[in-house]
C-alpha cells in the first residue's frame, strides 16, 4: 500500500530519568564568608591522675586560748562536816573547854506549856510552876540574840493558848524567874486540848528563833490529867518533830494514850516522863530532865538517858527505812523550772531514795519500797492535747536497788522542757503508774514538785487531790521558787495531806533543799507515812469522801441493810467501797478497780455471815 502522509501523533508518556553524567570541571574559588558565632563551653574532662604529696611542713606556732565554755550543771552538795566530829575537835583543841560544862551546852530555845484546864486546882498549878522555876534557875539564860545559853518562852493552855513570855522578850534571869514565880492559875472552866497547845507552840512560839549550826529547840509540856484523841496528838507531835523541836511531856500519872500517840513504829516523836510525888524521886526526875532534855549533849548523851531526841543533823546519813511503800515523784518540767531547779530536785529525790530499802524483786515481792519518777507535760500534749500528759522516766518496777535508781536519776533523767498540766498529770500518774503496777503496796505516796502558778485551776486541782486522798494516797507537795503567789501556796496547801503544815513545804530558793530540816524531812518521810492511823482526815475532809481510803485497813461499822453512795472517776478506772453497820466490826482492804477484800477486825473465829454487796456504776 501507499505510505501515509507524514504528521505528528499524540504526545507519548514521559521517559525515565537518564543516568548521571560525568562530573564537570571545578569552578573558580568563591569569596571568603563572614566568621560564625563563638561556640559554648565543652563538657568537663576526666579528672587527671593525683600528683605526688609533698613533704610535711614545720610545726607552726601555738594559737591563742579560746573563749571559756558554758558552765556545767551544778553538782550535788558534798557531805560537809559531821556535826559531832566538829564538836569533838573543838573540845580537844580548845583550852577553855575543860572543867565544869555550861548548861545548856548549845544555844537553846526552851518553851514551857502549863496546863490550866478544867479540874486542876491551885496546888497542881503551883507544882508545875515551881518545876519550871527549878529548871530555869539551873541554866544559863541568854539576854540577847547572842548564840549562847537559853532563851525561854512560856504559855498556858486549856482549849486555848495564852502566851505569857516570848523568846523575843530576852529578859534577864532574875526578872524572868520573878515573872514565872508571879504566875497564878486563872479562873477557867474550859476543857483540855493538848494537841491545840502543841500545834500553837510549833507554829507560833517557835516562829522566830535564833539560827545557828548547833541551835537546839526544846518544848516541855506539863499535862495535868489523862488526855484523849490520840490521833490529834500524833499529828501535833508530828508537827513538832518535823520542825526539829525536841518534845517532853511531864505527867502526874502514866498515860497510855499519850505514850502510844507519840510512838511511830520504831521512832519516838517525844518523851513522856511521870513526875513522882515523893521529894527524893522528884529531884532525881528533875535532874534527868536537865541532863537528858534541857542540857542534853547530843554528841555525848548522859548514860542515864533512855531517850535521845532524833537529830536533824548530817550525822544520820546512813539511816535507811525498810517500809512497804510505793512512791512516785511528779516533777513540773515547764518553763518555770529552771535548770538549777531541776538539778536540785533530782538531788533531793536521790537523797530520799538513798534512805529507802528498795525492793530487789519489784514485780514479785510485796515488801520494801518501789520508786517512780515522772515529768509533766510533753510538748505534744500541751500544743495538741494528744498523747499522755506525763512522761515516765522510771516506772515502779524498773529498778532493783537504791544505787541503780540514784545513778539513773542523776545521769539519765533529763528535763522534759514541755509545759504544765498538773491536774491531768496527777490523774495519769495514778492510772498509769500506781494502778498498773502489780502487787500494790498498802502505802502509796505521790510527791509533787511545783514551780509555777496553779491558782487558776484551784477548783479542779482541789477536787482531784481530794479524790485521790479519799482513795488512800498521801500527797506531799513542794512549792519551789519565788514565782508562786500566796494564792498558789493556799491551793497547794489545800491539796496536801493532813496535817498540811507537815506535808506541804514552800521553798523560796533551791538552796533550801539542803536545809537540815528539809533534809531530815526527806529522810524521815517513810516513818511519817508508816505511823499507825497515819491517814488522818479532818472532819471537813471526811465529809467530802464517800468511801474508805484505798488499800488502808480501817475499822468501820458495817450495816448490810444500808448501802452508801458510790463514786466513779470521770475516766475508766474507778474504785468503789461500801460502808455498812454491824455489831461485829469488819474492815476493808486491798481495793482495786475491780475488787475489794472484807475481813474481821478480830482474829477470833466467828459464825458464818452472808453479805450481799452490790457495785453500781453511773
Amino acid at each position: 500500500g501507499e505510505d501515509g502522509r507524514d504528521g505528528f501523533g499524540n504526545e507519548g508518556p514521559k521517559g525515565r530519568k537518564g543516568d548521571e553524567g560525568f562530573p564537570g570541571f571545578s569552578g573558580p574559588k568563591g569569596v571568603a564568608g563572614e566568621p560564625g558565632t563563638r561556640g559554648g563551653p565543652g563538657p568537663k574532662g576526666n579528672q587527671g591522675q593525683r600528683g605526688v604529696s609533698g613533704s610535711s611542713g614545720s610545726l607552726g606556732q601555738k594559737g591563742e586560748d579560746g573563749y571559756p565554755g558554758p558552765h556545767g550543771a551544778k553538782g550535788p552538795r558534798g557531805p560537809g562536816v559531821v556535826q559531832c566530829d566538829l564538836v569533838k575537835k573543838i573540845r580537844d583543841n580548845c583550852p577553855c573547854c575543860f572543867g565544869k560544862l555550861e548548861c545548856p551546852l548549845y544555844p537553846t530555845e526552851l518553851a514551857f506549856a502549863l496546863d490550866i484546864s478544867r479540874g486542876l486546882n491551885r496546888a497542881a498549878f503551883n507544882k508545875m510552876r515551881n518545876a519550871v522555876v527549878r529548871l530555869v534557875k539551873d541554866i544559863t539564860i541568854a539576854e540577847s540574840n547572842c548564840p549562847r545559853g537559853a532563851r525561854v518562852a512560856l504559855t498556858l493552855y486549856n482549849n486555848e493558848v495564852i502566851t505569857e513570855i516570848r523568846f523575843s522578850d530576852a529578859m534577864k534571869k532574875r526578872a524572868l524567874i520573878e515573872r514565872i514565880e508571879g504566875l497564878q492559875i486563872p479562873q477557867s472552866n474550859k476543857p483540855r486540848s493538848l494537841d491545840t497547845a502543841m500545834s500553837f507552840v510549833a507554829q507560833n512560839t517557835f516562829k522566830r528563833v535564833r539560827s545557828g549550826f548547833l541551835m537546839r529547840k526544846v518544848a516541855i509540856f506539863f499535862v495535868g490529867d489523862q488526855v484523849g484523841q490520840g490521833q490529834a496528838i500524833s499529828n501535833a507531835a508530828l508537827r513538832l518533830h518535823d520542825a526539829g523541836i525536841a518534845t517532853l511531856f511531864l505527867v502526874n500519872q502514866p498515860d497510855r494514850t499519850l505514850s502510844s500517840a507519840v510512838q511511830v513504829n520504831s521512832t519516838t516523836l517525844a518523851d513522856v516522863i511521870v513526875l513522882p510525888s515523893a521529894e527524893t524521886e522528884y529531884s532525881s526526875v528533875i535532874q534527868k530532865v536537865m541532863n537528858c532534855h534541857v542540857c542534853l549533849d547530843v554528841c555525848s548523851p548522859d548514860q542515864t538517858c533512855d531517850y535521845t531526841p532524833t537529830s536533824a543533823s548530817r550525822d544520820k546519813r546512813s539511816f535507811t527505812s525498810d517500809i512497804d511503800i510505793d512512791i512516785a515523784f511528779l516533777i513540773d518540767s515547764s518553763e518555770t523550772t529552771y535548770p538549777s531547779f531541776f538539778t536540785s530536785i533530782k538531788h533531793y529525790i536521790a537523797h530520799i531514795v538513798e534512805h529507802l530499802y528498795i525492793s530487789s524483786n519489784p514485780t514479785s515481792s510485796v515488801h520494801h519500797a518501789r520508786v517512780s519518777v515522772v515529768q509533766h507535760a510533753p510538748y505534744a500534749y500541751i500544743q495538741n492535747k494528744t498523747g499522755s500528759p506525763i512522761h515516765v522516766d522510771i516506772g515502779l518496777t524498773e529498778q532493783h536497788s537504791a544505787q541503780d535508781l540514784v545513778k539513773f536519776i542523776q545521769e539519765k533523767t533529763h528535763q522534759l522542757e514541755g509545759g504544765r498540766a498538773l491536774a491531768s498529770a496527777i490523774e495519769s500518774t495514778v492510772e498509769q503508774v500506781f494502778e498498773k503496777a502489780p502487787l500494790p503496796r498498802d502505802r502509796k505516796v505521790l510527791m509533787l514538785f511545783v514551780t509555777g502558778s496553779v491558782e487558776e485551776e484551784k477548783e479542779k486541782l482541789v477536787r482531784i487531790a481530794t479524790e485521790i486522798k479519799c482513795r488512800g494516797y498521801f500527797l506531799v507537795i513542794f512549792a519551789v521558787g519565788q514565782t508562786l503567789s500566796a494564792g498558789d501556796a493556799h491551793v497547794l496547801s489545800l491539796m496536801a495531806s493532813e496535817p498540811s503544815d507537815v506535808f506541804f513545804k514552800q521553798l523560796d530558793t533551791v538552796s533550801v533543799f539542803y536545809n537540815k530540816h528539809i533534809q531530815a524531812f526527806g529522810q524521815l518521810l517513810p516513818k511519817y507515812i508508816s505511823i499507825d492511823n497515819a491517814f488522818y482526815m479532818s472532819p471537813e475532809m471526811s465529809k467530802s469522801c464517800q468511801w474508805f481510803q484505798n488499800d488502808q485497813p480501817m475499822k468501820h461499822a458495817l450495816n448490810p441493810s444500808k448501802q452508801q453512795e458510790t463514786y466513779q472517776k470521770h475516766h475508766a478506772s474507778h474504785q468503789t467501797v461500801h460502808q455498812m453497820k454491824h455489831n461485829d466490826e469488819l474492815h476493808v482492804s486491798s481495793i482495786t478497780s475491780h475488787s475489794l477484800k472484807l475481813g474481821w477486825s478480830d482474829a477470833d473465829p466467828k459464825l458464818s455471815v452472808y453479805f450481799e454487796i452490790m457495785v453500781d456504776s453511773f
